[in-house]
Formats: C-alpha cells, structure tokens, sequence
C-alpha cells in the first residue's frame, strides 16, 4: 500500500507541474501535455482480447508494458532540463520536452497509485506491491 501511496504522491507532483509549465507557455506546451498525458494508452486501441475480459492480446504487451515504464519519460525529463541549462544555449524548447515527460510519468504514477501495474505476458494486468488488481475478481 506505501509503494501506491508513493505513486500518487509523485503523480500530484507531475501533474502539478505539466498544469503550471502549461499555463506559463502556453500552448507550445499544453498541447504536447496533453498528447503525452494520453500516450501510454495508445497501446490499448484494438488491443482487447474479446475472448478474454480485461485481457490484452499477446501480441500487443510489449507495447503496452513499454509505453507504461517510468524510464522513458524520466528520459525525457532530464534531457528537457539539459537542454534549458544556459551552458548547452539554454534553448526554450526544452521546457516542451520536460512538461511532455511530466504528463507520461503522471499517467504511468496514476496508473500505479489506482493499482494498475504492467501486463504480464497472457495480457492480464499485473498488480502493483501486491495489492488486489482493481476489478479483479477475488474470490
């Protein structure tokens, strides 16, 4: 329960700041916030198995579970921010770079925080710290 507690704190943080960078760029970065805070779910158009409830296709969680690993947008993060330091030429598009990376991470720790973890590899979710997967059924 701490670990997803953890999620939620990081994923007010990301939201927070997607909210103030957008607000004090404008669009040049509200728009890509927006597209990136929908990103991971990409993977999940088409991707249902009708034969399976709640389950993936196969085929498609390597996708999914690599649109939903926090490396990537801390990747993003962090290259955002060398690129506003004045020594590389503090360019002003590093702070699109950053508020896309905020959004992806804010999804991917909303997901946690609720207990949606990645898909294992028949496409059922996995739980996050050990705690029941929310609409599982338990029996």
């Amino acid at each position: 329960m701490v670990i997803r507690i953890l999620w939620g704190i990081l994923a007010a943080a990301a939201i927070t700041l997607s909210v103030i960078s957008s607000v004090d760029y404008g669009w040049i970065v509200g728009g890509p916030v927006i597209v990136f805070a929908l990103l991971p779910d990409v993977a999940l158009i088409g991707a249902f198995d009708p034969t399976r409830s709640g389950a993936l296709r196969p085929d498609r969680v390597v996708g999914y579970n690599m649109l939903h690993l926090a490396r990537f947008p801390v990747l993003l993060i962090a290259g955002g921010s060398l690129i506003t330091l004045p020594v590389v030429g503090g360019a002003p598009g590093g702070a699109v770079v950053v508020g896309m990376g905020l959004a992806w991470l804010a999804h991917i720790a909303v997901d946690r925080a609720v207990g949606y973890g990645l898909r294992d590899r028949d496409g059922y979710i996995r739980s996050v710290a050990g705690t029941p997967t929310p609409g599982a059924c338990q029996a």
